[in-house]
């Protein structure tokens, strides 16, 4: 004769079938937190110098680890993200002057405001007036 399950001998079986659906859904929501928190870094934004955009720091610490100055197409790459978005971030960064877009042919290259090169600049810059 075959063993019945009755519905006391079904008991654990729900208990650990729910016991894993709520670590699986704790799992999910940790992952997304973690995620999240990967987009903006609180350490970078609490500071004055707070990205103007919440991805600028990603910007910022590939400009570090390059001398300060990266072509547009090599952020592009380095990221993964879009044209579009490299853009966008760094329009916001140059609107809040963390960085400069120099155009060079083509190409833009950005650097931090302190790592233009002499060549870059305009001549009329530090011109004073004359009169």
């Amino acid at each position: 004769m075959a063993p019945v399950l009755t519905v006391a001998s079904a008991r654990p079986a729900l208990l650990v079938g729910s016991l894993l659906v709520v670590v699986l859904l704790g799992g999910v929501l940790a992952l997304a937190t973690i995620r999240a928190r990967t987009t903006t870094d609180p350490a970078e934004t609490d500071d004055e110098d707070a990205p103007a955009h919440p991805d600028a720091w990603r910007i910022r610490r590939l400009l570090d680890e390059h001398g300060g100055r990266l072509p547009q197409s090599e952020i592009v790459e380095r990221t993964g993200w879009s044209k579009s978005k490299v853009s966008r971030v760094l329009s916001a960064m140059a609107e809040d002057e963390q960085v400069r877009k120099i155009r060079i042919g083509r190409e833009n290259l950005v650097t931090r405001p302190g790592d233009v090169p002499e060549h870059a600049s305009s001549p009329f810059d530090d011109e004073t007036p004359k009169g």
